[in-house]
């Protein structure tokens, strides 16, 4: 009777998330006899999925044989979308047969409404799915089942909306307004005010005729004092004040 080939999948192998949810995805092998050791490399996008850890499952430590997880184990880029854990046993025992949980890959989702698929990569040297068994005998051929990981949700498309009156709206020539600038007022600031008073011409004689009469009648013509009258004139100064606005 044949027996069928060793099979490393992925359970659940489809899955449908929220955006931004953490969850945990099992790495599960099929049809395996003495399972000593086993290593992945898993693929994915990182803008819809990004690994965050991987654990041990107890499949390869269920005969009772010491397990220890590569020292490097897990190996998670974000960037190049890729996690790679290994882990092997040690011991006289014969190790583990048939289906088991070998490794739990936890993951958070990221973009909304939008899916890609996991898959098991094995380009050596750099990366490797393989299972062996308790000698190091690699068993072949393995059989790498996808898994795909579906984030819901729809993609939102930030579109600004305007609504209501936009105030103010600049149409046309502005108009300017007496705040934009102070009015000038009569009296300008730090100047000293002048004032226009005309001054009036004061008729004030200077000379002021005085009568004199002689006493004694005699022939002596007496010459009547013409009475002169010389006014002082002030003359009417004016200084006008230009007031002229500021510009």
């Amino acid at each position: 009777m044949a027996t069928a080939d060793p099979v490393i999948r992925f359970n659940p192998s489809s899955i449908t998330v929220e955006p931004g949810a953490t969850f945990v995805i099992d790495v599960v092998v099929d049809n395996v006899a003495d399972l000593g050791a086993f290593e992945f490399t898993v693929a994915f996008n990182p803008a819809v999925v990004q690994a965050q850890n991987v654990t041990l499952d107890g499949f390869l430590a269920s005969t009772g044989r010491p397990v220890v997880v590569a020292p490097d184990a897990p190996k998670i880029d974000n960037v190049a979308g890729t996690v790679k854990y290994a882990a092997f046993s040690f011991g006289t025992a014969a190790g583990p047969s048939g289906t088991g949980t070998v490794a739990r890959i936890t993951l958070q989702a990221m973009a909304p409404g939008s899916s890609a698929p996991l898959t098991f990569v094995h380009v050596p040297p750099a990366s490797r799915t393989q299972l062996t068994d308790s000698q190091g005998i690699v068993q072949t051929p393995l059989t790498m089942t996808p898994g795909l990981v579906a984030v819901s949700g729809v993609v939102v498309t930030h579109t600004a909306t305007v609504t209501g009156t936009l105030t103010p709206t600049s149409t046309g020539t502005p108009t300017l307004t007496a705040t934009l600038a102070p009015s000038p007022t009569a009296t300008a600031t730090g100047v000293p005010a002048m004032t226009s008073t005309p001054v009036v011409p004061t008729a004030t004689a200077t000379a002021q005729a005085t009568e004199t009469l002689s006493p004694t009648p005699t022939n002596t013509e007496t010459a009547t004092p013409t009475i002169t009258r010389t006014p002082t004139r002030s003359r009417d100064i004016y200084l006008p004040v230009v007031l002229k606005g500021l510009p």
